[in-house]
């Protein structure tokens, strides 16, 4: 403005610019009247008030809508009633409030930090809303949807939007308490606590029920200090359908314990699970030890128990099928309410076990396998299986004592066509391999020990082998016993032997008994069907290598009744052939003094009625043949070139059957008879035969 005025109008002093005049638009200031008034309604006026400095003012600027208190202290008392728009506090200048400017607040222009202090440290509060007038407090944070309300209608914390609440900062933690209804009843955030930060829920004889819920009304995690004397943690609730999966994972990836609600197991997920109970309370009982468990125990995989496995009484340990029949399950038990005696099953005596389906490969039902390679040392015996049943005291005349009861069966009824390669009741076996020494080796070892008690019996023996039925069997060979020898042996000793010790008394090496086609029958390619070779003969009248006795009764046409010899001859020979020899061979020490030694003894013994018999006591020999042969003769004698004293030696003279007297006609026999012929047949002797005697 160019210049400035006064006027004195009505009883005001007032200022007005001088190229205007005293107008509206010209005045600047008026005093008196009213008040003192700065400018008109058309004619604002800037307005400064400096106090004891230049940078020390009071200033209102109409053209930027402020006014400047600058490092001035602004003092009011009593009411104020002040409509501003807009009120600016310079940088570090305070706006003091209370009678003694008990609390100011600043803003600091180089810290950019707005600071409420009080004047005496830690003296009074803040407090929006007095009990009586509240009001809502609302904190924005960067947008509108973010921000922290404090609802005081609803009394209500509200933090919303990507809003985040920080109770401390990274690594300068504050502690938190949230306090109870109760006295001493809190949860609280200890910063410090096990080092690095701890929260706890209630304390010591305090506690309080903390509650986590899921998705589904009644699924959650509840810990409830009230119940069951020290307070109960649920996974979960009772009703159904409102459990919870449980899952603590290992070090290891893919590895840890699930609780799975919907199919209601416990797993142990993972190739290094494993479930250690590390009690060490012995367990001698379904009561007792370090794990123990009401229901049955599944386990899908293989389980090892490095220490003694008891099952209690009357109890099945079952290997199979979950479904109680016996041809489904393998059972061992200590029946000990009924029989007192542990039992294994696979089936039982009346409903088997069943084979699903052909595998393509052998199937063996039970297995024991061991094997002895530890060297020389204490091993006395090496029994695969042992088996032993006996009875003591009085006994049972009921009972049938059976150590071992293997059976195989072709078809299970009469009538079935079943078929199959071979059926065995026992196939047991023994093999040798290398070229280790040993005293025996036997496929079957039988023992029958009658120690020294005498007692009855119908039979006693090392192998009683039963034949039973009444079918007709179409096979090469049905026998009650076989030995076959196969093709590859070839320094086989005996294909059957019967050993009696020196001391032992025997009657019977082999006794057949019953009717028989053949007692023995000896057929195939050997070289001496029957050899008896005895060392020493007991000295007696009734002893013989071999010996028949036959009793027949009624006989007809019994060509060899108590031995009969047949061979075949077959292609042209190669040396002499005897069907039946019989030799005795003189040692260098024997003496045969006054004794009759014969090759063979034949004869007839006892009282028959013989009216019209022929009685042969010597032998009857035959020769049906065809052909003409050079020598044909009932006798061929051998004597190594000695003389023989007689054809017959005799008892005494009649024991020859000879007739007393002289021919009739001494020079003129009726005939001859040809006594004896040499080697080939052609030096022939005869003696004459007289019809009558004189």
């Amino acid at each position: 403005m160019a210049s400035v005025h006064s006027t004195w109008d009505q009883g005001k002093l007032i200022f007005y610019e001088g190229g205007i005049g005293h107008s509206t638009s010209g005045d600047i200031l008026e005093i008196g009247g009213t008040g003192v008034v700065i400018g008109d309604s058309a004619h604002d006026v800037d307005f400064t008030v400096y106090g004891g400095a230049a940078d020390q003012y009071f200033k209102i600027d109409w053209d930027a809508g402020t006014a400047t208190f600058a490092k001035l202290d602004v003092g009011i008392s009593g009411d104020l009633d002040i409509t501003i728009e807009d009120l600016e506090i310079a940088d570090d200048c305070s706006l003091a409030f209370g009678d003694s400017a008990d609390v100011d607040i600043s803003w600091s222009g180089s810290g950019n930090v707005l600071y409420i202090l009080p004047a005496t440290d830690d003296t009074g509060y803040i407090s929006v809303g007095n009990g009586t007038k509240d009001i809502d407090l609302k904190v924005v944070l960067g947008a509108a949807a973010d921000y922290v309300l404090f609802d005081v209608g609803n009394k209500l914390l509200t933090i919303a939007g990507a809003a985040t609440l920080a109770v401390g900062a990274d690594a300068a933690g504050t502690d938190a308490n949230f306090y109870g209804a109760t006295t001493a009843y809190k949860t609280w955030w200890d910063a410090n606590g096990d080092t690095n930060g701890a929260w706890y829920f209630g304390a010591n004889t305090k506690g309080i029920q903390v509650n986590f819920y899921g998705d589904t009304t009644g699924c959650g995690v509840f810990w409830d200090p009230t119940t069951d004397t020290n307070g109960t943690l649920s996974i979960g609730a009772s009703g159904g359908s409102k459990g919870n999966d449980l899952i603590a994972y290992g070090a290891t990836n893919g590895n840890y314990l699930h609780w799975d609600q919907s199919a209601d197991d416990l797993l142990l997920v993972g190739t290094a699970t494993q479930l250690s109970v590390a009690g060490t309370t012995a367990s001698s009982s379904t009561t007792t030890g370090s794990l123990r468990t009401a229901g049955g125990l599944g386990v899908a995989g293989a389980a090892y128990i490095g220490g003694t496995l008891n099952l209690a009484d009357d109890q099945a340990f079952t290997l199979g099928s979950t479904v109680a029949t016996a041809e489904t399950k393998i059972t061992m038990e200590f029946d000990e309410t009924t029989t007192g005696i542990g039992l294994f099953n696979m089936g039982s005596v009346s409903a088997p076990m069943v084979l699903n389906t052909n595998p393509g490969a052998t199937v063996i039902g039970h297995t024991v396998n061991i094997l002895h390679s530890a060297g020389a040392g204490d091993c006395a015996d090496l029994i695969a299986c042992y088996q032993k049943t006996a009875v003591s005291g009085t006994g049972d005349s009921d009972t049938t004592l059976v150590g071992t009861a293997s059976r195989a069966y072709v078809g299970t009824a009469g009538g079935d066509t079943t078929v199959a390669k071979e059926c065995y009741g026992a196939q047991p076996w023994a093999s040798h391999f290398g070229t280790g020494a040993i005293t025996a080796m036997s496929g079957l070892s039988a023992k029958v020990d009658v120690n020294t008690g005498n007692f009855t019996a119908t039979t006693v023996n090392a192998g009683h082998f039963h034949v039973e039925g009444a079918a007709t069997v179409t096979s090469s060979y049905f026998d009650g016993v076989m030995i076959e020898i196969y093709p590859d042996v070839t320094c086989l000793d005996a294909g059957l032997r019967i050993a009696v010790d020196s001391t032992a008394v025997v009657t019977d090496g082999i006794a057949i008994g019953g009717a028989t086609s053949n007692g023995v029958n000896i057929s195939g390619a050997t070289q001496i069907g029957v050899n008896v070779s005895l060392a020493a003969l007991t000295v007696g009248d009734a002893y013989s290598g071999v010996r028949s006795s036959v009793t027949c009764a009624a006989p007809s046409n019994a060509y060899g009744a108590a031995g009969y010899f047949e061979s075949t001859y077959n292609g042209t020979g190669a040396g002499h052939f005897y069907n039946f020899g019989s030799w005795v061979n003189f040692g260098t020490s024997a003496v045969s003094g006054a004794y009759i030694v014969a090759a063979q003894d034949n004869g007839l013994y006892g009282t028959v009625t013989a009216t019209n018999s022929s009685l042969i006591f010597g032998m009857r020999m035959e020769a049906i043949i065809t052909g003409t042969p050079t020598i044909l003769a009932p006798f061929s004698l051998n004597t190594d070139n000695k003389a023989i004293t007689a054809l017959f030696g005799i008892a005494s003279a009649p024991a020859i059957g000879y007739v007393m007297g002289t021919p009739s006609t001494a020079t003129v026999p009726c005939g001859t008879i040809p006594i004896f012929c040499d080697a080939d047949g052609t030096d022939v002797r005869y003696v004459h035969i007289y019809d009558t005697t004189a």
